[in-house]
């Protein structure tokens, strides 16, 4: 069930870029959809995401505006995502760290500003290094993701291992943040003034 909702996750994320753009309201976000007739939550109070209907992996990641953690882009274009807490062993961490293993898709959420957050999926976490209490995570490519045969059985990614079109999906990420967050700066600069004067 959970490879159903996820892909339904997708989905409805689709469908609220076209109906917000791309800059979506947390409030739709911690809201989520209905499916068989329960609710899925896509971001809470916890950066690391696990629905009350799933077992142990999250279904997102998220990074607030206001960032109490060291997340972000790297040079290398990567994405790191600081572990929950200090404990390697924390639920939060080791359900990014089943997802790794498994290669199951997540959804990475990152804050432009307090209340609205840019929707960045598949992701993947491609690499954990516990000294650092630090995820790698990388970008997939929307049109890489395969319908399952069953509920149950895992995604199928067409690209899964090209690391130069991860490196490059994640690399338009950076950009993404970069124009959003520049477009915000300016709006709030020119609020209460005309940009022509």
């Amino acid at each position: 069930m959970e490879t159903s909702i996820r892909l339904k996750a997708f989905e409805w994320l689709d469908e609220q870029e076209l109906i917000h753009g791309e800059l979506l309201p947390r409030r739709i976000l911690e809201q989520g959809f209905m499916f068989a007739g329960q609710r899925i939550t896509l971001i809470g109070p916890s950066g690391i995401w696990i629905p009350k209907v799933f077992d142990k992996m999250p279904i997102s990641i998220t990074t607030s505006p206001n960032r109490p953690y060291a997340d972000g882009i790297s040079a290398d274009d990567q994405i790191h995502y600081k572990y929950r807490g200090q404990d390697v062993y924390h639920r939060d961490n080791a359900g990014l760290r089943e997802a790794m293993a498994t290669r199951t898709p997540l959804i990475y959420f990152h804050g432009i500003e307090p209340g609205y957050y840019l929707a960045f999926w598949p992701v993947f976490i491609t690499g954990d290094d516990p000294a650092g209490l630090t995820f790698t995570a990388s970008v997939g490519e929307k049109q890489s993701i395969g319908e399952a045969r069953q509920p149950d059985a895992p995604l199928v990614f067409l690209d899964g291992d090209h690391d130069a079109r991860r490196a490059y999906a994640t690399s338009a990420v950076r950009v993404r943040l970069h124009q959003h967050s520049f477009r915000r700066r300016v709006l709030r600069a020119y609020q209460s003034q005309c940009a022509a004067a």
